[in-house]
């Protein structure tokens, strides 16, 4: 998944979500949507995931361009359309906030040490709408509140847009022992590539 920055103070997060464990894999500021691909294409290539979702909405479009121009199979989220369960949620990014706490509360696993993710997961707060739909606080009104923009729960909630069906037990077996490598100070790309580590 990955969650595309707007804001200068606001930052691109790439993330890893397989079953019930989330991982944020990477962290940018300042690059460019031609780099910020060339990060995300370094990912694809190394974890080969099942399915890539990518914040599509605003400047996140081209990011999504650049990644299909190039022959990735992506899934473009935008978390302004009509929720699937229209008759409850406002749009779609609510829906998506609603399935990730539905799947915390299921037993979903964040890292332990991610204290910047555990609080932007209770900053936003829900609301309703017309005909009683639920609503999620807009950025714009979080950033009125002091509050900034919750860009890796953002992140982890992208994975939440559509129903993927499940891969055997080997496929994440080969993901976690890429992830072990990538923690014990493997960087793919490094020879002669860009650096994986966030800037």
């Amino acid at each position: 998944m990955v969650d595309v920055a707007r804001f200068g103070s606001d930052q691109s997060v790439i993330g890893w979500r397989v079953g019930k464990t989330f991982t944020p894999l990477a962290k940018h500021r300042g690059l460019d949507l031609v780099q910020l691909s060339h990060r995300v294409t370094e990912w694809i290539m190394a974890l080969q995931p099942q399915a890539v979702f990518i914040d599509g909405a605003g400047v996140g479009g081209g990011v999504c361009d650049i990644l299909r121009s190039a022959g990735f199979d992506i899934i473009e989220v935008n978390g302004a359309v009509r929720a699937m369960d229209e008759h409850k949620f406002f749009n779609r990014r609510i829906e998506m906030w609603w399935l990730m706490r539905d799947w915390l509360s299921d037993g979903g696993a964040i890292p332990d040490d991610d204290e910047e993710l555990a609080q932007e997961l209770i900053e936003p707060r829900y609301g309703y709408a017309s005909k009683d739909k639920v609503q999620l606080e807009t950025k714009d009104d979080l950033r009125a509140r002091g509050v900034r923009s919750p860009d890796v729960a953002d992140c982890l909630a992208l994975s939440f847009a559509q129903i993927i069906a499940p891969v055997m037990d080997g496929a994440n077996d080969s993901v976690a022992s890429r992830l072990a490598e990538i923690a014990a100070g493997y960087a793919p790309g490094s020879e002669g590539g860009a650096s994986w580590q966030s800037r």
